[in-house]
């Protein structure tokens, strides 16, 4: 589940869907992947399961629900926002239980 893969703070990151250890960008499926955005988490974690719709739409849910409702058509890119952090990422991911 999401909750686990992202579960350190180390394990978060902004402005890729992966990185490496390194800090550089890599496919959130590549071995190397160290750390993850909340798109790239919920990829690695439910890209082959047919329940990958409803995760999204669980946590577009609770994107609208736990940070803004504003965000709600632009759910993915919530991760990435300037204000975002890594507590509320959790808050998210808590709330739409992936």
């Amino acid at each position: 589940m999401v909750r686990e893969l992202l579960a350190q703070k180390e394990r978060w990151c902004q402005g890729a869907m992966a990185r490496d250890k390194n800090g550089n960008r890599i496919c959130y499926d590549a071995p190397e992947a160290a750390s993850f955005d909340l798109f790239g988490a919920i990829l690695k974690c439910y890209d082959r399961s047919p329940w990958i719709m409803d995760v999204f739409l669980s946590v577009r849910l609770a994107v609208f629900l736990v940070y803004s409702p504003d965000a709600f058509g632009n759910f993915l890119a919530v991760n990435d926002y300037e204000d975002m952090t890594y507590e509320t990422i959790m808050k998210i991911i808590i709330r739409a239980d992936v």
